[in-house]
């Protein structure tokens, strides 16, 4: 039961830093095309603060909220 849940483990780490690389690489892309900092759904702009605590994010948080 120990090595499933360790591969387990292992595969969910994986999976999570798939997810953050392709978060990076789309705020970089968004940086090349002078977009940064603008929010994907509603084209406001994203706080500064909210973009200190994490600057992949992609949405305002309005959007980010479901408001």
């Amino acid at each position: 039961m120990d090595a499933l849940q360790v591969q387990a483990m292992a595969m969910e780490t994986s999976r999570r830093r798939a997810t953050e690389l392709r978060r990076i690489t789309a705020a970089l892309v968004r940086i090349d095309e002078g977009e940064f900092g603008y929010c994907l759904k509603c084209g406001d702009e994203i706080a500064a603060r909210r973009i200190e605590l994490d600057p992949a994010t992609p949405l305002c948080i309005g959007c980010a909220s479901g408001k």
